[in-house]
């Protein structure tokens, strides 16, 4: 491809990534306000966390593979197409029912997994790391506006408008997409043909017999607890501790947003410069240590915001390195199918952690999450820094 062309692709995919998290913030700054309207308890909120998990769980290696034969254009087309679905059918609830179905859509709802398909077929090996890293940037600068724009809307207005809102620029993005990037864009010589079936269990197998992947993928699945059990209760922490008002809650998602944006955009690719990658998971998981037993002391929205800091950059750090080095473990033909299964595996975490953290938050109290992101952090770094170490096909030492 044409440095022009790789260029104009690049800033699109910025653009499109900066959009769907936008977007996908106002949802999750309505979506509780919408639940709570429509009486739904403690148990119900859990299992729609827990349909959206499984659905993407089973979504995210399809999608990756439909992005390895059809190209990054469909899969980012796709990505925004269900998003526009499941957000417009979501405004339109009247019951539990409603908002189950509105649900469906999301098994291809992975517009940041086709933004990485892109960043993947454009980017060289040494600098992947930190070019997904300038992706996250994006990423967290939707974060910022999207919970400030849902927050105001849903104020002003109605939970109903902020799902309306984001579901009419999820299609628009859809349409620029498909108008602006090109069809093909990997390195590969050979192109895939439309036919060639994404249920190809050879090429799965051989996907994941590659050294090194189902120890990452292990890796990313056991650190990736604690988060998800904090992230599947957030919305009700946020609304019952902190007792935060829909505009307070935008503006705190707001701060998590610019913490991820930075820290993905700048403090990564910073590090990933002086660093090997192997030296980053190992450190990155020893700085969650610290940050989770501080999380278990927090008693107001500020020390949350002051956590976050740390507790953002070795989470960044972690799952940024993790996906750079699963795309280095197939051929380019198959980056797509990889970042499926790597999206697939947050999916799964999403399945358990819902009731997970509903039975925390519930009989052991706020704490309880602090202290379980602790033990599993002390746990993997015992395990990283005795046995653990990447392929040497993987690694890439710094100076």
């Amino acid at each position: 491809m044409e440095s022009s062309t790789s260029s104009r692709v690049l800033r699109i995919t910025h653009g499109s990534i900066f959009l769907y998290a936008a977007c996908f913030f106002i949802q999750a700054t309505a979506f509780p306000f919408l639940t709570k309207s429509l009486n739904v308890d403690t148990v119900m909120f859990g299992w729609l966390q827990t349909t959206f998990a499984l659905l993407q769980l089973i979504g995210g290696p399809l999608f990756g593979r439909f992005g390895d034969v059809f190209g990054g254009r469909a899969a980012v087309c796709l990505g925004f197409t269900s998003a526009c679905i499941s957000y417009g059918l979501s405004s339109l609830a009247v019951s539990v029912n409603m908002l189950f179905v509105a649900q469906i859509p999301i098994l291809f709802m992975h517009a940041m997994q086709a933004g990485q398909m892109v960043i993947t077929d454009i980017s060289s090996s040494e600098g992947r790391a930190d070019a997904l890293g300038k992706l996250g940037l994006s990423y967290g600068v939707g974060m910022v506006v999207g919970p400030i724009i849902g927050g105001k809307l849903t104020a002003v207005f109605n939970e109903r408008m902020s799902l309306m809102v984001a579901s009419a620029v999820c299609g628009s993005a859809c349409l620029l997409n498909w108008a602006l990037i090109p069809r093909w864009i990997k390195k590969t010589a050979q192109k895939p043909q439309g036919g060639e079936s994404m249920l190809q269990w050879a090429r799965w197998r051989s996907i994941l017999s590659q050294p090194g992947v189902f120890q990452i993928l292990a890796i990313k699945i056991i650190a990736g607890l604690p988060l998800g059990a904090f992230q599947a209760m957030s919305a009700l922490i946020f609304l019952d501790r902190f007792q935060l008002e829909p505009q307070q809650n935008g503006y705190v998602l707001s701060y998590i947003g610019f913490v991820v944006m930075f820290m993905q955009g700048i403090g990564v690719g910073v590090l990933a410069k002086h660093f090997s990658e192997e030296k980053l998971v190992k450190w990155a998981n020893f700085m969650l240590i610290w940050s989770w037993l501080s999380f278990a002391f927090i008693t107001s929205i500020w020390q949350f915001c002051v956590v976050m800091v740390p507790l953002g950059l070795g989470f960044a750090a972690q799952n940024i390195v993790i996906t750079s080095v699963l795309t280095k473990s197939v051929s380019d033909s198959d980056t797509g199918a990889m970042l499926g299964l790597s999206m697939a595996v947050n999916s799964m975490v999403r399945i358990f952690t819902p009731t997970m953290g509903a039975y925390m938050l519930h009989n052991l109290g706020f704490p309880a999450f602090g202290m379980f992101g602790c033990a599993i952090s002390v746990c993997m770094s015992v395990f990283l820094f005795m046995f653990w170490t990447l392929p040497d096909k993987h690694k890439f030492e710094k100076s």
